[in-house]
């Protein structure tokens, strides 16, 4: 699918680029918003993703996802409240035992 050779915004941005180009989209003179995570790589003002983009693409703008600023607000408020902190704590560790269940069925066919 996609060739990221590391997470750094040079290869997202690279690899975002790659693709619309090769959908034939004008991404230069049509696109004109982006959204992204928090993540440094996205959210770097001097060299993150918006700013490499935005220097092949003039008129886009950025904008930081809702959805993530509320998600990350909402575990901070959920850390602070111990039962609730215990129950995600608890549902994370009984993710990862079925997801490794079956991992571990497929394999043995």
């Amino acid at each position: 699918m996609w060739d990221l050779s590391g997470l750094t915004s040079e290869a997202v941005s690279s690899q975002i680029l790659c693709q619309l180009e090769r959908l034939e989209l004008d991404y230069r003179h049509l696109l004109v918003g982006q959204g992204y995570d928090g993540a440094n790589a996205m959210s770097g003002r001097q060299n993150g993703v918006p700013k490499l983009i935005k220097d092949k693409a003039i008129l886009t703008l950025y904008i930081q996802c809702h959805e993530h600023r509320l998600n990350l607000a909402l575990v901070d408020v959920v850390k602070s409240v111990k039962a609730a902190a215990e129950f995600f704590a608890l549902m994370d560790k009984l993710y990862a035992f079925v997801s490794q269940w079956f991992l571990r069925r497929q394999q043995m066919g």
